[in-house]
């Protein structure tokens, strides 16, 4: 006797007779018990390693790894995608942008898995159905019928024929042989074919392939390209909030700001705003909650951003003037990638009738008007109070400014 089994020789090379031992279908079956059980034994191990694959597989992705080509994805069945969440990080299916080897080989298990529960003729499926309804029936052309109908109300229900995807060179694989297979009584053989099941095996193996067939259930598009790989950022920049009257005598106007990234690949981008007249009241600073990388002249957010990720930061508007805040015209500067883009806003207090932030002069006739902008809606009243404060020039005896029509001016707004 020598130091190992016998039997262990046929690994590995043994391997390499697989292809040469008979057919399932050729083999004798000593009853439709144990046809059954061993046609089930298929899908629930090709099942069972492709989700123990493809989890390893995402638990092994790095957190990024860039992409020169436009990525193939293999996504999970929906339960498997649950039972993921609870002990993965939060970004794995984002990884699936960037998969380990492993994620795309437990998926291809997975999706044999499903296929092969399918009441195909010569497939696992095909032979639990003669397990499960008996030779005749199950090879009778009102089942194979039925098959193929419903097979093809799938097909159209999920436009398999509309476009060339996977499924395509699936439903070409499995209609011929229903076409070709679908009644043939020779195969399988069982030698007591007429002793059927128990109700225990019939309600246990029905139970087993329900569950096979719901849990293994795939994706409307199993393995996919990405085609959005290489879009560029794409961002979210609003008009400034209302500035507010704090409780120590200031205005203060906080803006969200979203830069989103919906490519495979990590991107830089950067944000700041500019007022069209600074030093006049407001001022601009930024929160931007660690996203700090980069700037624009010294100001605002910018950092690398990761894949299928939203960058979240503030804009804060602060008015400090000894006066009510006027309107300002700010203008955001964003550069992604590479690429400068201007965006123009406005900020104003939260007030109902705000006026601009400087004049301009109008002539009428022989006269020249200062003219100044008031912005908003008067709610609750049709009467506006409008006062120009004293020059801040010493010793001037003229007014510069005076309203048109003279201090009780009425005019409809």
């Amino acid at each position: 006797m020598g130091l190992f089994p016998t039997n262990w020789l046929f690994w590995p090379f043994g391997l390499l007779l697989i292809p040469t031992m008979p057919r399932m279908d050729a083999r004798p079956w000593p009853d439709r018990a144990s046809l059954g059980y061993t046609a089930l034994s298929v899908p629930l191990v090709l099942g069972g390693t492709g989700a123990i694959m493809m989890i390893a597989g995402m638990s092994l992705t790095p957190e990024y790894l860039a992409s020169s080509t436009m990525p193939l994805i293999s996504t999970p069945p929906l339960f498997l995608s649950l039972l993921a969440e609870g002990f993965l990080s939060n970004d794995a299916f984002i990884r699936l942008l960037w998969a380990h080897p492993w994620v795309h080989a437990g998926g291809m298990l997975l999706l044999f898995a499903w296929i092969s529960i399918l009441p195909i003729p010569t497939f696992p499926g095909g032979r639990l159905l003669i397990a499960r309804m008996g030779l005749f029936d199950a090879r009778s052309s009102s089942t194979q019928t039925l098959i193929l109908v419903t097979m093809l109300f799938c097909a159209y229900v999920f436009g398999v024929f509309d476009q060339f995807s996977l499924w395509y060179l699936v439903f070409a694989l499995l209609l011929p042989l229903v076409f070709f297979f679908g009644n043939d009584l020779r195969v399988p053989l069982i030698l007591d074919e007429t002793e059927g099941l128990t109700e225990a095996d019939h309600s246990r193996m029905g139970l087993l392939v329900l569950l096979v067939f719901l849990l293994l259930l795939p994706a409307a598009q199993p393995v996919l390209h990405e085609s959005t790989w290489d879009d560029p950022l794409n961002h979210r920049l609003p008009s400034p909030e209302p500035a507010t009257l704090q409780d120590d005598g200031t205005w203060l106007s906080s803006t969200e700001v979203r830069i989103n990234n919906p490519s495979a690949l990590m991107k830089p981008y950067a944000v700041t705003a500019y007022l069209e007249t600074p030093g006049q009241g407001w001022t601009v600073t930024w929160d931007c909650d660690g996203e700090d990388t980069y700037d624009i002249d010294g100001q605002g957010c910018g950092a690398d951003l990761l894949p299928q990720r939203t960058a979240f930061f503030w804009m804060n508007l602060t008015w400090t003037g000894p006066e009510q805040p006027t309107m300002a015209n700010l203008s955001y500067v964003v550069n992604l990638d590479g690429v400068y883009e201007v965006e123009e806003v406005r900020v104003r207090p939260a007030l109902a009738v705000v006026p601009a932030g400087h004049w301009y002069d109008v002539s009428v006739g022989p006269y020249m008007h200062r003219c100044i902008e008031l912005n908003g809606t008067l709610m609750d009243s049709t009467r506006l109070n409008i006062s120009v404060g004293d020059s801040s020039i010493n010793d001037l005896q003229t007014q510069l400014v005076t309203p048109v029509g003279g201090p009780e001016a009425v005019s409809n707004l």
